[in-house]
């Protein structure tokens, strides 16, 4: 397989962007744009040409992977040393990248009919208590529809409270969730890594629709 056998439509490499820049790192943008650009590629390849250690690139492409993004199929090298004048096989195996433009599609109209149900979810339960603040002087509770508004510390993978405790002291204490609410009645899986609102999600439906023309 290559680029040529595999193209991606320009509109769909449009969309591809457009989602990874809206809900991904830097590293993760210059890595797709990598595999839209050369279609199909290694690890190697890719860390070579952004100059990163390839662990890192490792990450970002398994990453991505699980986020159906990116495919890849596996490749049988022999390299051939000589030993005592005799040759010897090393056979070892390399991961090539691509995007399966029909799948990518595929995915990501289900991830945007569950983020627009989850949507009609949070709208019909948004006087439900999702999260709480378990210190003493603050207590303070969050509904669904303030959901948007709780900061998330990525480096610790937590909500924390955002609540004033004075004019100048934040609270900042991990929130808890509230175990008095049904967990089934509102649905708060993020469809698409990082979250995202309706004012994110609306330009990658425009440009879903009108990349779907070209397939």
């Amino acid at each position: 397989m290559n680029s040529q056998k595999n193209p991606i439509p320009a509109s769909v490499s449009s969309l591809i962007k457009t989602v990874i820049r809206t809900f991904y790192s830097d590293l993760h943008i210059q890595v797709i744009e990598v595999i839209i650009r050369v279609g199909y590629t290694s690890e190697y390849t890719i860390s070579k040409e952004l100059e990163i250690k390839i662990e890192k690139v490792k990450l970002v492409t398994n990453s991505l992977y699980n986020e159906n993004f990116v495919k890849f199929e596996d490749r049988i090298f022999k390299k051939q040393k000589e030993r005592k004048k005799d040759f010897t096989h090393k056979i070892y195996k390399i991961k090539f990248w691509f995007i399966d433009s029909n799948s990518f599609i595929w995915n990501l109209k289900e991830r945007i009919r569950k983020f627009f149900l989850n949507q009609k979810h949070l709208n019909r339960d948004r006087g439900v208590i999702i999260f709480k603040c378990p210190r003493k002087i603050c207590g303070k509770k969050f509904s669904a529809v303030e959901i948007a508004g709780i900061p998330f510390d990525h480096l610790n993978g937590i909500l924390t409270c955002n609540n004033y405790l004075n004019q100048k002291i934040i609270c900042g204490t991990e929130l808890i969730e509230n175990k008095e609410y049904d967990s089934n009645s509102i649905q708060l899986k993020k469809t698409i890594k990082g979250g995202g609102t309706v004012q994110e999600i609306n330009p990658i439906v425009e440009t879903l629709l009108f990349s779907i023309k070209f397939l």
